[in-house]
C-alpha cells in the first residue's frame, strides 16, 4: 500500500461517508481504496484484509491506515482523525458538550438502521415508501 492516509471501503458511501467528510473538511490528504462486486469482495477477504491483520486483528471495513497506524470502525476513525489534525474540540471542547455529542450520536445510531431498511426497502401497491417513511417519522 502507498503512504499516505489511506481510507478502504466498499464501493459506497455508507459507513465511511462520515470519515470521508471529515478527511475533506480537516484539509487530509487522503487515497481510497473502494472494493466493488464479487471480485472487490474477494481482494478484501483473501488479500487485503489478511495483509492488515497483523497490524490489527480487528480489522474490518471501513479502515483507516496511516503510516504504521491501523483503525477500523467508522466511530473509531472520526476520532483518530480529529487528533490526527489537533482538533479534538470537534470532540466536545468540555465534559457537557461531549456528553451532548454522545447523546446525539446515540440517537443517530438507534436511527440509522430503520433509515437503511427504509432507503433500500422493497415497496409495491400493499408497501409503499410512503408508509415507510410515516412509520419511520412516527418511531423516531
Amino acid at each position: 500500500m502507498e503512504g499516505g492516509v489511506v481510507l478502504g471501503y466498499w464501493a459506497i458511501r455508507g459507513l465511511s461517508e462520515r470519515a470521508r467528510q471529515l478527511l475533506e473538511y480537516l484539509s487530509i490528504p487522503y487515497t481510497e481504496h473502494r472494493y466493488e462486486g464479487a471480485e472487490g469482495r474477494a481482494k478484501w477477504v483473501q488479500e487485503v484484509k489478511q495483509s492488515l491483520i497483523p497490524k490489527n486483528p480487528a480489522v474490518t471495513l471501513p479502515y483507516l491506515l496511516d503510516g504504521d497506524k491501523l483503525v477500523s470502525e467508522s466511530d473509531a476513525i472520526c476520532v483518530y482523525l480529529c487528533h490526527k489534525a489537533e482538533r479534538t474540540d470537534l470532540l466536545g471542547r468540555n465534559a457537557d458538550e461531549q456528553v451532548a455529542l454522545f447523546t446525539a450520536h446515540g440517537v443517530y445510531k438507534d436511527f440509522h438502521p430503520k433509515y437503511i431498511q427504509m432507503v433500500y426497502g422493497r415497496y409495491d401497491e400493499n408497501n409503499t415508501f410512503e408508509q415507510a417513511r410515516d412509520s419511520s417519522i412516527k418511531t423516531f
